[in-house]
């Protein structure tokens, strides 16, 4: 694990400025809604921008303690990358062996696909969708449909992995 961590520091410093166009929209979302405003791209308009509800939800949130979301958003996607590789590690390790799980988190950790969508929700709801079928596997069916709850409302093609677990 402190390999793990390293590695997404040196990572999380490489892209700390970096972000994508699409996070802003989120972003302008959660500091509507933390400003009173509702769930608003623009004040007045009620239309539904954003595809990401419980993220921008939680940015919201985090208005509160920093109006500085962009670099808020990284940290919270690189804590959410080194959970990912966690519990990859476990799972790899339980399915395949200490290689494989050890491969398995090295692999995400190294994934520049990863880093350069820091701030946008997909760290957030890759990290539920691999802890939903992480409790699957283990037969903790409960925290498993408590992950696929929130993967659907972090994005709604969430419900796909409830579809994949009735299966």
């Amino acid at each position: 694990p402190a390999l793990l961590l390293v590695l997404i520091l040196i990572g999380t410093v490489w892209y700390w400025n970096y972000s994508q166009d699409d996070v802003y929209i989120t972003y302008r979302y959660s500091r509507n809604i933390a400003l009173g405003n509702g769930f608003v791209f623009n004040l007045g308009e009620r239309v539904q921008g954003t595809t990401t509800p419980l993220f921008t939800l939680l940015m919201a949130g985090v208005y509160f303690i920093t109006h500085d979301l962009v670099h808020a958003g990284n940290l919270i996607s690189a804590i959410s990358l080194f959970g990912v590789c966690i519990v990859a590690w476990q799972l790899g390790e339980r399915i395949g062996g200490a290689w494989l799980g050890m491969g398995a988190a090295l692999m995400l950790a190294l994934n520049t696909w990863f880093y350069i969508s820091f701030g946008m929700e997909t760290l957030t709801y890759t990290l539920l969708l691999i802890a939903t079928f992480w409790f699957a596997y283990r037969e903790k069916e409960f925290f498993a449909g408590v992950c696929v709850g929130l993967l659907t409302i972090t994005r709604a093609d969430g419900i796909l992995a409830a579809g994949v677990l009735a299966a």
